[in-house]
């Protein structure tokens, strides 16, 4: 595919260059090129998707919308905003994670649609027991 920066929510396509922090708030599932573990049967069904473009490749993240309304609504809005446009992962630990989506490029920025931190969403079949998870910040 020929299309850069391509995001796509519920019919909508939208350009944007984008990435979510890490930490337990915002949970979404991110579809590897890999064969993934059949953990997938214990998780809840998926509502929307976003395409991440990275100069290594492309990252299908599926959102939870349904579990974690208020972390989906912000991170979609801030995506549409171009928000995350030139962000870069500014931090990388082998094996374990990767950040990125601080506008200042550091991971001491960020800021919410809703003026202010929101409450974490937690949902009981939402773990971090496999690669490929992603989570949103909210300090």
């Amino acid at each position: 595919q020929n299309v850069k920066n391509l995001f796509t929510y519920k019919s909508k396509v939208i350009k944007t260059n984008l990435f979510s922090s890490v930490k337990i708030g915002l949970f979404i599932r991110v579809k590897l090129k890999s064969k993934m573990s059949n953990i997938y049967i214990q998780e809840p069904p998926t509502s929307g998707k976003v395409l991440l473009k990275t100069t290594v490749g492309d990252i299908d993240i599926e959102l939870w919308s349904r579990e974690c309304p208020l972390a989906c609504r912000n991170f979609v809005q801030l995506c549409m905003e171009g928000y995350y446009n030139g962000t870069v992962f500014h931090r990388l630990v082998k094996g374990f994670i990767v950040q990125g989506g601080d506008p200042n490029g550091d991971g001491t920025g960020g800021e919410s649609i809703y003026g202010h931190t929101f409450r974490d969403e937690f949902h009981s079949r939402l773990r971090f027991v496999r690669r490929g998870l992603v989570a949103m910040a909210n300090s």
